[in-house]
């Protein structure tokens, strides 16, 4: 369990900025891509995001920028990427608290047990939104 205080009340996110790495592709030949709407878990919570833009592709090993507005992201690769949030959301950049800025990408609206089995991405939240 991870015990975290935090001065500031966080009220819930409308968007917010993560560094991920795709693990395999979404349901029904979807590509990773803009507007492909995804569940977001995370040690808070968990709520749909829509991935709304893919600021640049990243190399895995290094973390330098690779390719910069790609239309998508195939397995294997990693970027960074924005979020707008669907549903209610509390975050915390990984800076500020590690284990509550960790999140699993399911496919999208599936809240049970078996889509832990499908994980799409996984990533860690850079920045938060409004």
């Amino acid at each position: 369990s991870v015990i975290f205080e935090s001065p500031v009340v966080k009220p819930p996110l409308r968007s917010f900025l993560a560094q991920v790495i795709v693990m395999l592709p979404p349901p029904g030949g979807a590509a990773f891509a803009p507007g492909l709407v995804l569940r977001a878990c995370m040690h808070t919570g968990s709520s749909r995001v829509k991935i709304t833009r893919i600021l640049c592709s990243i190399d895995k090993r290094t973390g330098r920028e690779v390719a910069k507005d790609p239309d998508s992201l195939t397995v294997s690769m990693a970027g960074m990427v924005t979020f707008e949030v669907l549903d209610p959301l509390v975050a915390f950049p990984f800076s500020e608290c590690g284990p509550l800025g960790r999140i699993n990408f399911l496919p999208g609206g599936e809240s049970t047990v078996e889509g832990l089995l499908s994980v799409i991405a996984v990533g860690i939240v850079k920045s938060l939104g409004e």
